[in-house]
């Protein structure tokens, strides 16, 4: 089984409050992520088009 089957298994198992907890963590990770990504391509100059 691999390390992404393992945890798709571990998801399946949680509670409604902890499948609720994990979906909130992940979508604030990837709000986390997508902002350091626009600063990022802010700074390079990437967005400059959009100005």
């Amino acid at each position: 089984m691999t390390k992404l089957q393992l945890i798709q298994a571990e998801i399946e198992s949680l509670t409604s409050d902890e499948f609720l907890y994990l979906r909130n963590w992940i979508n604030n990770l990837d709000d986390q992520q997508w902002e350091k990504q626009i600063e990022e391509d802010s700074i390079a100059g990437k967005l400059d088009f959009l100005i």
